[in-house]
């Protein structure tokens, strides 16, 4: 999947694992602060990318209509 980096997330502690991306700090400040109005007592953290990996096991390469040997 291909996307702006770096996004931002929205975790509420305890909480299930964060599903929505958010391509901004600012859309995902005023997430954490809508969570947390609706869920007093839990803490909302705005989660940021540092890093990605990513392993490319497979690859095609098109062959010119010249390199086909038949």
């Amino acid at each position: 999947m291909t996307r702006s980096e770096p996004f931002f997330m929205v975790y509420g502690l305890g909480q299930n694992p964060p599903t929505v991306i958010h391509d901004n700090f600012m859309l995902a400040e005023r997430e954490a602060k809508r969570l947390a109005d609706l869920h007093p007592g839990i803490r909302f953290y705005v989660l940021a990318t540092v890093g990605a990996a990513e392993k490319v096991s497979v690859q095609f390469r098109k062959i010119d209509a010249d390199e086909i040997p038949f």
